[in-house]
């Protein structure tokens, strides 16, 4: 099973549409407005890796694959969270994380993110409003 398979199912757990791999984002996020999930390791890899969620394609004139009106709020909020999760400050995270729903309600990413600070912070279940 390839790492797009894997991906696949990882969009469950976000409540995502598309993941992407680092690779993929690497390639081409000059084209692309995607925003920053988390850290996986998958069956198959030895590494952790960064997964992004895959919001739209920049020269894109269909509209469902175009940047939409709050699109790029909606990334540089997760980009700001997610690198305080990365560095491990996990109240800044939670902070950043629920600043996301205010703006976003019902977004599930935040939501999952909530609840990964609160797992590091050894707290109880966030709640995410």
């Amino acid at each position: 099973m390839n790492v797009a398979a894997r991906l696949e199912g990882i969009n469950k757990v976000f409540g995502t549409t598309i993941c992407i791999s680092d690779s993929i984002y690497d390639q081409g996020q000059v084209d692309i407005l995607a925003r920053p999930l988390k850290r996986v390791q998958v069956k198959g890899r030895k590494t952790e890796f960064m997964i992004y969620e895959l919001l739209a394609r920049r020269a894109s004139d269909d509209p469902e694959l175009g940047v939409r009106g709050r699109d790029e709020e909606l990334s540089a909020m997760t980009w700001h969270a997610s690198q305080k999760f990365e560095a491990g400050d996990f109240a800044a995270a939670e902070h950043a994380y629920r600043a996301i729903p205010k703006s976003f309600p019902n977004d599930a990413v935040a939501n999952f993110m909530l609840l990964q600070c609160a797992e590091r912070e050894g707290t109880d279940f966030p709640d995410a409003a």
